[in-house]
């Protein structure tokens, strides 16, 4: 998603084994905002970005889990340019960058 005024908004979801990714494993964002609240991200691949690849956006995450995730570079988030993130009660177990 790219440069939309009204960005994403993610509640209570389930994303589970998502592979052949290359850019974010489930979100790839431009210049976009995104808000996730108790959503659940288990065992998703990805080259750049586990969970989520942005360029210059805005994200929060409130409560998710971002469990056993895994990608070339950036386990769970990779950031072009500049972001403005906040990630509270979120756990990343098992998470990493493989290289």
């Amino acid at each position: 998603m790219q440069n939309s005024l009204q960005g994403v908004y993610s509640e209570s979801n389930y994303y589970s084994n998502c592979y052949q990714v290359q850019d974010g494993g489930i979100y790839s964002l431009l210049q976009t905002k995104l808000y996730d609240k108790m959503s659940n991200y288990v065992n998703i691949q990805s080259l750049y970005g586990g969970i989520m690849k942005c360029q210059d956006c805005n994200f929060e995450f409130f409560g998710s889990n971002m469990d056993y995730n895994k990608a070339l570079s950036g386990g769970v988030f990779m950031i072009e340019n500049s972001a403005t993130g906040l990630v509270q009660q979120t756990s990343f177990v098992g998470t990493k960058a493989v290289l």
